[in-house]
């Protein structure tokens, strides 16, 4: 597996947590290596839980960064928006264990768009391979939104070159792999047509929310959960304290609001110390969390793909008050407290499940069954058997 980030459990980010579950999933079939471009992301990983048999590529001695460095990286950020670290492709071409590696997996696994770029160099060191490639989001959609809330002139440019490239990325892709994967029917319209047959996995992200108990939630307790150095999830969340919690603490004036995430930016702090919000930072383990809040905020408004902690929030059994991008590919409309952009009609769904929590019991604990059915480990490890061409476990 050729992977951004490191598995690891418990992991602090969603998609770590994913491919974990592909690493658990394959594990009993395959002798499973994951290459990962050396950085604090993955020395944190392996600090915090269990990880896989891994490599650590593109690892230098750090320098001082020079003002010149600082504004070359950018720019080749800005003209390379989808793009590995070139570290990383150097120790995969030169490293002969690595190479070796390569060239006798029986499958080698992508993971993120990025990672699609490097298929015609794993075709050559590797021909007979099977490469599957998955998409976490989308980004020619991720970058569009991200054109299309931009205010000024050099920013729009600079996203809609992003999205161009993006998309002739996803072409690239869908040209050359032989099986790409996608959490959603949702993102699976978005891909173009090519060679590459897309396959829909859903993810496990039931699995132990069954254990979570909701016998006595904190009245007034709102929560949001999400990798706070996400740009989406700060864009989000800034928007949230700015325009939507004032809004509530006018009608609830008692209410608290909870932030559980790391990755907290200077402009987070400020925001949450004004609107006397409760930063946690990152929180290894949300149950507590979920089992007292009285509804989960998800006031995404950019970004794409399907949002793993609006699922984890449903199927702890915690009513969600959300967005349209924050609710897209995950089951339908009537799973969610409240599902608006506006600012008022958001703040107004917060209210109403604060002020009729008992009325909304029955009703959040059937949603709540859809989705341990829906988000389960059978299905996940069934179609990971499939994507892969494997035999499924149980199967004769």
């Amino acid at each position: 597996m050729l992977t951004s980030v490191l598995p690891s459990s418990p992991a602090d980010n969603a998609g770590a947590r994913y491919v974990h579950w592909v690493a658990n999933a394959v594990a009993n079939r395959f002798e499973f290596l994951a290459l990962v471009p050396d950085g604090p992301a993955a020395h944190r990983a392996r600090q915090i839980g269990q990880v896989p048999r891994h490599k650590l590529l593109g690892g230098a001695e750090v320098r001082s960064i020079t003002p010149a460095k600082a504004f070359f990286t950018k720019g080749v950020a800005l003209v390379f928006p989808v793009r590995v670290p070139w570290r990383f492709v150097r120790d995969l071409v030169n490293n002969s264990v690595v190479r070796k590696a390569v060239r006798q997996a029986e499958i080698i696994d992508l993971q993120w768009q990025e990672q699609g770029l490097l298929i015609p160099l794993l075709r050559i060191l590797n021909p007979r391979a099977r490469i599957v490639c998955t998409f976490h989001d989308v980004l020619s959609q991720r970058f569009k939104r991200a054109r299309d809330s931009a205010k000024s002139p050099l920013p729009r440019a600079r996203w809609t070159w992003a999205a161009l490239t993006a998309r002739l990325t996803e072409q690239q892709i869908l040209r050359q792999a032989d099986a790409v994967i996608v959490f959603s029917e949702k993102d699976a319209r978005l891909l173009p047509t090519g060679k590459a047959k897309i396959h829909i996995v859903v993810p496990p992200l039931a699995a132990g929310m069954e254990r979570i108990q909701r016998s006595s939630p904190v009245s007034g307790e709102i929560l949001f959960v999400g990798a706070l150095s996400r740009w989406e999830n700060e864009e989000g969340l800034l928007w949230f304290l700015s325009d939507v919690w004032p809004l509530v603490r006018a009608s609830v004036p008692e209410a608290r609001f909870r932030i559980a995430g790391g990755g907290i930016r200077p402009a987070i702090q400020t925001a949450a110390d004004v609107a006397g919000a409760d930063l946690l930072g990152f929180v290894p383990n949300l149950a507590p969390l979920y089992e007292q809040a009285s509804v989960v905020v998800a006031p995404l408004r950019l970004g794409a793909g399907v949002k793993f902690k609006v699922i984890d929030a449903l199927a702890a059994g915690v009513p969600v008050v959300t967005t349209t991008v924050g609710a897209e590919g995950i089951g339908d409309p009537s799973w969610f407290a409240g599902l608006d952009d506006d600012a008022q009609q958001f703040a107004n769904a917060v209210v109403e499940t604060l002020h009729r929590p008992g009325l909304s019991v029955e009703r959040v604990e059937n949603i709540r069954r859809d989705v341990l059915k829906t988000y389960g480990h059978e299905q996940f490890d069934h179609s990971i058997a499939t994507v892969y061409s494997m035999t499924p476990i149980g199967s004769h």
